[in-house]
């Protein structure tokens, strides 16, 4: 799998040496036979390039300007999202696992898609792919370069970026000398009615529902009262932001639509790997250490308490209010993000029953 070194393919190509385009064709044994048919299908849509950065140059580049205005426009919440700076010094500093990916249309002079993950060690000489964040352009963000009819979404680009995350992830492994190779990804999203309007909350459904066509599923911890957990606790990423409960979903290398749509269980084992290297990545990444411990303390315990770990579908998730009455981890957050419970829950459950729309569009 080459990386392409290239100097403006194209007229006034905002991509250059910093920029190495990917060859998708290279990731092929990566991707499942329907991810197969999207690889070819993207050709003449965009072209993909993972973004470096020299330890010794601050000089980032109209690529990088335009991927972080793409990635800031994707995630407005602040306790969800990582500053620029952060991203800039973990890319000059990196031993080599973490990526941040963009994708630009075939004129070479707009970023129209942005991915950022790391590979992270897990036992038994595997990895997994930790995908931070990650969106594909619509038209209302096009019109702010020029190209107001433009929609990039639902067209392939965001299943591309999965198989290209998989064979970086591949490569990543044997620089490691983790022979065992990827067993998927992990990646974040909102609870069903996590969001302040409405139109937020259809979202969160709206979501969960694409990336389950993606193949993942939700990883909640069944405790013997048969109440179920949330296996994630996001670490204050900055001083100004709070620690944030959402869901960790898995997406395996491989799946069945039949799988996805079907409740299955998780080896306690593996389970505990993925969660406990997942909060271990934090460390790596020096947040702060207090924060992080708070978050791992939270986990651990979960995970201890645990009598069987599910991957659920998310037509089968109970809602963000649902899951705090037996959570309180989870309860004080929503009073602390919504102001009361009983409105919040109260908003969650009419929104769902009165089939809203959410007014953003799907960031895939």
């Amino acid at each position: 799998m080459a990386e392409k070194t290239v100097t403006n393919t194209a007229s006034g190509s905002i991509l250059t040496a910093s920029t190495p385009v990917l060859n998708t064709k290279d990731f092929v044994q990566y991707a499942t036979e329907k991810e197969i048919k999207t690889l070819f299908k993207t050709e003449n849509l965009c072209t993909f390039a993972e973004i470096k950065i020299a330890t010794n140059a601050d000089k980032k580049g109209e690529a990088f300007k335009q991927g972080m205005q793409l990635y800031e426009t994707l995630f407005p919440n602040k306790d969800e999202r990582e500053s620029t700076k952060d991203i800039t010094d973990r890319l000059k500093k990196d031993d080599g696992t973490y990526h941040v990916l963009i994708a630009v249309d075939k004129g070479e002079k707009n970023v129209i898609g942005y991915n950022a993950f790391s590979t992270v060690p897990l036992a038994d000489k595997k990895v997994m792919v930790y995908w931070q964040y990650g969106g594909v352009a619509d038209n209302k963000y096009m019109q702010k370069r020029a190209r107001p009819d433009d929609n990039f979404r639902r067209q392939g680009i965001g299943t591309d970026f999965y198989v290209i995350r998989h064979g970086l992830a591949a490569q990543d492994a044997q620089k490691m000398g983790h022979k065992n190779g990827v067993v998927g990804t992990i990646l974040e999203a909102e609870f069903p009615g996590q969001g302040e309007t409405a139109s937020d909350i259809a979202y969160t459904a709206s979501r969960l529902d694409i990336h389950n066509k993606n193949g993942a599923k939700i990883m909640l911890a069944k405790m013997a009262d048969g109440s179920l957990m949330s296996l994630h606790m996001q670490p204050k990423l900055d001083e100004d932001s709070n620690p944030l409960m959402l869901l960790m979903l898995f997406r395996p290398l491989n799946y069945t639509d039949q799988e996805a749509k079907t409740t299955t269980t998780m080896d306690k084992k593996t389970a505990r790997s993925i969660i406990m290297s997942w909060i271990g990545n934090f460390d790596k990444e020096e947040f702060d250490p207090k924060d992080v411990d708070y978050a791992r303390q939270i986990l651990k315990t979960r995970l201890d308490k645990a009598v069987e770990i599910l991957l659920v579908p998310p037509s089968e998730v109970p809602t963000m209010t649902e899951m705090a009455k037996s959570d309180p981890v989870l309860r004080e957050q929503i009073i602390r993000d919504y102001g009361s419970f009983e409105a919040h829950e109260k908003l969650v459950n009419e929104t769902f029953a009165s089939g809203v729309k959410p007014e953003r569009v799907l960031g895939e």
